[in-house]
């Protein structure tokens, strides 16, 4: 889907409208409080697997 946006913005074809707004932001605030989290743990155990 994201990719999808994204060839649509590059082709000139795409305005941006909520739906890509709210995915946008649903994706930044999963990522942030998801993986950052994951890797700010990994880091605080000396980020060795």
């Amino acid at each position: 889907m994201i990719y999808s946006y994204l060839r649509g913005t590059q082709e000139g074809k795409l305005i941006l409208n909520t739906k890509v707004i709210k995915l946008i932001k649903n994706w930044l605030l999963d990522h942030i409080m998801i993986e950052d989290k994951k890797f700010a743990t990994f880091l605080k155990k000396g980020g060795q697997t």
